[in-house]
């Protein structure tokens, strides 16, 4: 085998492991409880927002 199809086997073996990779991922998410950051009401399509949240830590903590 010449290095030229050896590279790309390689390079397909690559892509078909993220392939699979990245439907594992996106089937096993759990939207179960997610709290959605939205805009009340539906505005015009290809509306730009900003949110902002504010978060409260009961500690600091050490750096390091």
């Amino acid at each position: 085998m010449d290095y030229k199809n050896r590279g790309i086997i390689q390079v397909s073996l690559i892509f078909c492991l993220m392939l699979l990779t990245s439907f594992s991922f996106a089937q096993t998410s759990n939207w179960k409880g997610a709290q959605w950051i939205w805009q009340q009401e539906d505005g015009p399509s290809n509306t730009w927002m900003s949110f902002r949240k504010t978060v409260t830590l009961d500690e600091m903590l050490n750096q390091g």
